[in-house]
């Protein structure tokens, strides 16, 4: 029964992974690819990964952290490919996979040193949480995009780990696990999307879920001060700063927080109203922990603490976004901004419903666990019937990709086409006339080159450009711009 379990988790995280990868195979580059691909300070790529790492930091930096940039640069398949064939979407498909493989690892370690499962729950722990995150919702510009992996996906990946390698230090205290978790982290907060998340974690693990003794208060502090500097080195690059006033954004630290939560709750209600489904996941892990015999006593004062963590560590992550982009409550957010808040949240309410199922069977029949267990059956009715009686189950990830998976090649031919047309042409101002054409699918990032107004040629002194300056320049043209009929020129 056990090695059934474990083939058929296996399976599952096949099905899951595989109609992901056929959007990823038709990954294209973006501006910021093309950007990090080209020799800006020299044809030598360590030198210019060095000198684009410090430019970035002074002049134009973001939420991504010194390590992302030195990765968009190094690595960059652009670069080292050429764009030749679908070399693009092949490395993409390589990358994707092995934080795919990552990020099962890391919540199965969660599960075995947090929750303290076997391996068999563990691994069914897993696959429930990475239902949840991989088919609700897609997000092309961290899954189709080579610059939004070493920001987004990776940072996220490394976050995982060390919770999980956090959990494994409280357990079995050894030097090496303390090292590794410290770099880990260290690493994690010079993201800032990612930062508060990490911090707040390691609070409540180290301070709070931690009763292992021999664990001295210099020892829980030194890592939280490493993850602090981390996050403040990155915080307070200048780069951050000229970015702002490049774009003329305003500071509003008052508002941008209560934009922060409103968009938190918005997406927790689109969430329960479109993505039916997840809360019959939830379910099923609330089930899972009814089946758990708690290690540790598990109070509805714990489970509040932990809520609130969740909360904390989503506005965290989304805040420094809200406040560089100065986003308005009527406001749309970036999908990678959408994958760091539904990562972070959906997982707190993963790891909070299988506790909310121990709760529940270590307690007796009190009020407060009858309403929790009347409340998960509501959820789990309304789960079946309004995925399957809307047509709700239609967006599910992996079905979509398949209905669409036409449009999907489409876009991607399209879009090769208006990249023969630059390159293959004679003349140093190109222009793509591209009308009653379907440029863009919910599975694809087809940025980069558009009718905006930065057309202008890059001067000799720049050192970085936006969209279309940057691929006239990959492709040794002094203007390259795109039609549509969205666009009267």
């Amino acid at each position: 029964m056990k090695n059934k379990k474990i083939v058929l988790s296996c399976v599952g995280f096949l099905v899951i992974l595989i109609p992901l990868l056929y959007a990823v195979y038709y990954s294209m580059p973006a501006n910021d690819d093309y950007a990090l691909a080209l020799e800006w300070f020299s044809s030598n790529r360590l030198i210019e990964t060095a000198n684009r790492v410090g430019w970035n930091y002074m002049n134009w930096f973001g939420q991504s952290g010194v390590l992302a940039v030195a990765i968009q640069t190094l690595m960059n398949p652009l670069y080292w490919f050429k764009d030749s064939g679908h070399s693009f979407g092949v490395c993409m498909m390589i990358v994707f996979v092995l934080i795919y493989i990552g990020l099962i690892i890391a919540i199965y370690r969660i599960g075995k040193y947090l929750l303290q499962l076997n391996s068999t729950k563990s691994i069914l722990f897993t696959l429930a949480t990475v239902t949840i995150l991989f088919t609700g919702y897609y997000y092309p510009d961290v899954y189709n995009w080579w610059s939004g992996v070493p920001g987004y996906s990776l940072s996220m990946l490394l976050m995982f780990v060390t919770i999980g390698t956090i959990a494994k230090y409280i357990r079995v205290p050894k030097k090496r696990t303390l090292i590794s978790f410290t770099i880990t982290g260290v690493i994690t907060c010079c993201g800032l999307m990612n930062c508060v998340a990490m911090g707040t974690c390691y609070l409540i693990l180290m301070f709070y879920i931690n009763k292992n003794k021999s664990i001295t208060l210099k020892t829980r502090l030194i890592p939280i001060g490493l993850f602090i500097i981390s996050g403040v080195i990155t915080a307070a690059a200048p780069g951050n700063f000229a970015r702002a006033e490049d774009k003329e954004r305003k500071i509003e630290l008052i508002r941008s927080i209560g934009v922060t939560f409103y968009f938190i709750f918005q997406r927790i209600v689109y969430t329960i109203v479109e993505r039916p489904w997840i809360l019959l996941v939830l379910v099923v892990l609330v089930i899972l922990g009814l089946k758990t015999k708690a290690q540790y006593a598990i109070s509805g004062n714990k489970l509040v603490i932990y809520l609130l963590a969740v909360f904390v560590s989503t506005a965290g992550s989304l805040y420094p976004y809200i406040l560089g982009e100065n986003k308005e409550f009527n406001g749309e957010l970036a999908s990678r901004a959408n994958y760091v808040m539904d990562y972070v949240l959906l997982f707190g309410f993963s790891v909070i419903g299988f506790l909310l199922g121990q709760y529940i069977d270590s307690k007796e029949k009190t009020l407060l666990t009858k309403i929790a267990t009347y409340t998960c059956i509501v959820m789990a009715v309304y789960g079946i019937v309004w995925s399957l009686t809307s047509d709700r189950w239609k967006k599910i990830v992996q079905y979509d990709i398949y209905s669409q998976r036409n449009e999907i090649a489409s876009v991607y031919n399209l879009w090769q086409g208006v990249i023969d047309e630059i390159s293959e042409s004679n003349e140093d101002y190109v222009t793509v006339e591209l009308y009653d054409a379907t440029w863009t699918t919910p599975y694809t990032y087809s940025v980069g080159i558009d009718a905006g107004e930065n057309t202008k040629p890059l001067d000799d002194g720049d050192l970085y450009g936006n969209c279309n300056q940057c691929v006239a320049k990959w492709y040794n043209k002094k203007m390259v711009r795109v039609l549509t009929d969205k666009i009267e020129m």
